[in-house]
């Protein structure tokens, strides 16, 4: 290598500078703290461009001088080149430009070009112009869409392709060049090095495709912060735990839906109007869903796309594990009555609808669901979402975050007590510091059935003192009240959250009888699983054992309706049957028998 001084051509980017920061007001840039930054820093201190190199491949300068008096020619054109001299032109490459030459308009003596051909990035920056042929063609298709709308790079061209976009649109339209930057970092291995085909420190993309799938690798990296100018180590075990999180939830809630759709052969109504739902699960899942859009489209709208990205797993949670589990037995009952109907139709309404929104992240499985329910073509040519104000309840949807916080304290309890959730219990208190809460009954109703409680008591917070205290305060009395670990450490100093609960934790024979025979729900569905029957397939079912359970009738048609059973009989009456199994259940062996019904 050898250095040394060469002459250079120059763009007087000095003379211009302040008109480019002027115009670089004009630019929202994600992440926005690129605008001031690191962009504009580099623009504060732009100096001249050295626009030539002394190179064989690039474009060549069209700058022809006179050998005899120095006088220059610059060349707009191949049109005005080939008229003044006389040539035709059809290739631009050096070594054939190079030995066009024409008399000189002064002293007729023979201009030359200069030899040096173009800094690349002049071809780069000049690519609004160049990829439409302007302004030599399409002149009105070029100015409808100058400036750009967006365009997306890497953080490196804030000193590059940004950058000279930025100089020759203001040196030459007086405008930027584009409206909106989306500017990503770098994707490094796991161990936060550089990705090396040396060193071998990446997974394969195409193994990965395979395995997990391109839309969780697709999502995995736009919902991380390589999208907002931030380095990301690409980590595998990320990428499949939004396979089995998030795309098997989607994907286990269409299945849920095409599966009994089938068995009810539901056809959707072509005008539903959600307007007119009736149902509170139905009316918060497309409150959820229109709040959803409405965030989604905003920081679409902002460029921000990670923010908009990382919304989806929490509304897909809501699907999967709120929407369709507390509405799962109105989809199973055997009447086609208005509410089973309403179901239909609002799961169906929403899965297709966040097909949509979800597309431009999870295009694959967002065009199976939605190709798949509609019958159209592409969820890729539907037109995106728009939120629905009206639909949007935020007293609906606020209730019903608090009603997941108490059943997720209750089930937290619970565990911490070795109590499942088989296992009825008495009664639940509820509370909150500042004696806030309003829950109605549909919402008590949810708690009742997620917890499996018998009843639900909403206190002010000094009755709720007063109650846990007296439980709390002798050591050798039976606590019939139980609070979750953290709150009996802070007892009675808590913190200002929504709600508080204790649980009755008494378990009377009659709770016990109870708890046993969901336990039997659970051993008979596991059986008809084990034996292959479908979903609506009505079974009969014989028992030996835990006759406290069956010789109670109501407990025995808890048992029956559940498990769709005809009939629940003594083993002997036994006939022939399809699967036999035996259970322990509470130190008792019980044995189980089934058959499908004729």
């Amino acid at each position: 290598l050898i250095n040394y001084a060469t002459s250079s051509w120059f763009v007087a980017v000095t003379k211009i500078k302040d008109k480019m920061l002027e115009l670089a007001k004009n630019i929202n840039w994600s992440p926005a703290n690129m605008k001031e930054g690191r962009f504009g820093k580099w623009l504060e201190g732009a100096r001249d461009w050295s626009i030539s190199r002394q190179r064989f491949w690039a474009s060549v300068m069209p700058i022809w001088i006179c050998q005899e008096c120095g006088e220059k020619k610059v060349f707009g054109s191949v049109a005005e080149l080939e008229k003044l001299s006389g040539q035709k032109i059809d290739d631009l490459h050096k070594h054939v430009v190079d030995k066009i030459t024409f008399a000189c308009e002064k002293c007729q003596g023979e201009m030359k070009r200069v030899p040096d051909v173009l800094d690349t990035w002049f071809d780069s920056g000049s690519m609004p112009y160049a990829q439409k042929h302007y302004p030599f063609e399409n002149q009105k298709r070029f100015e409808e869409n100058f400036p750009a709308d967006f365009i997306a790079e890497g953080v490196d061209q804030t000193r590059a392709w940004f950058y000279y976009q930025h100089v020759i649109a203001s040196g030459i339209k007086d405008s930027n060049a584009f409206k909106n930057v989306i500017v990503n970092g770098i994707v490094l291995a796991e161990d936060g090095k550089k990705m090396s085909k040396k060193l071998q420190n990446y997974p394969d993309p195409m193994e990965m495709f395979e395995k997990y799938g391109a839309d969780s690798v697709r999502y995995y990296l736009m919902s991380s912060p390589v999208v907002a100018a931030q380095n990301v180590n690409f980590i595998e075990n990320e990428v499949g735990e939004i396979t089995r999180g998030m795309m098997r939830m989607l994907w286990n809630s269409y299945s849920f839906f095409v599966l009994y759709a089938e068995i009810d052969e539901f056809e959707a109504d072509k005008n539903f109007d959600p307007k007119k739902l009736n149902g509170l699960l139905d009316k918060w899942i497309v409150s959820e869903l229109h709040m959803l859009i409405k965030e989604f489209n905003m920081h679409m709208e902002n460029y921000e796309l990670h923010r908009a990205s990382r919304l989806l797993p929490k509304f897909v949670d809501n699907l999967s594990n709120w929407y369709i589990r507390r509405s799962r037995k109105r989809f199973w009952k055997s009447e086609n009555d208005g509410d089973k109907n309403e179901a239909y139709q609002t799961l169906y309404y929403v899965l297709v609808e966040l097909s949509k929104v979800m597309a431009p992240f999870t295009p694959f499985i967002a065009e199976e669901i939605y190709k798949n329910l509609t019958g159209k073509e592409s969820v890729h040519l539907a037109d995106f979402p728009v939120a629905d104000e009206s639909l949007i309840d935020e007293k609906v949807n606020t209730g019903m975050r608090v009603i997941r916080d108490i059943v997720n304290q209750g089930l937290s309890l619970r565990a911490e007590k070795m109590l499942k959730v088989r296992q009825p219990l008495n009664e639940m208190l509820i509370s909150s510091v500042n004696n806030s809460l309003n829950i109605g009954d549909e919402l008590k109703n949810i708690i009742l059935e997620e917890l499996n409680i018998k009843n639900v008591a909403i206190v002010n917070f000094e009755e709720f003192k007063n109650i846990l205290v007296n439980d709390l305060v002798e050591e050798n009395k039976r606590v019939k009240y139980a609070l979750l670990k953290d709150d009996e450490r802070n007892f009675p100093q808590i913190s200002e959250r929504d709600a508080i609960i204790a649980l009755n934790v008494e378990i009377t024979p009659e709770l016990k009888l109870e708890g046993q025979a969901r336990e039997i729900i659970r051993y008979i569905q596991e059986m008809r699983k084990n034996a292959g029957y479908e979903v609506d397939n009505r079974i009969k079912v014989w028992y030996d054992g835990a006759s406290n359970v069956f010789d109670a009738q109501s407990l025995r048609d808890i048992i029956a309706k559940e498990v769709l059973a005809d009939s629940v009989l003594s083993r002997n009456e036994i006939a022939e049957i399809d699967l036999e199994k035996d259970f322990i259940l509470d130190g008792e062996e019980i044995r189980l028998s089934i058959r499908k019904s004729q």
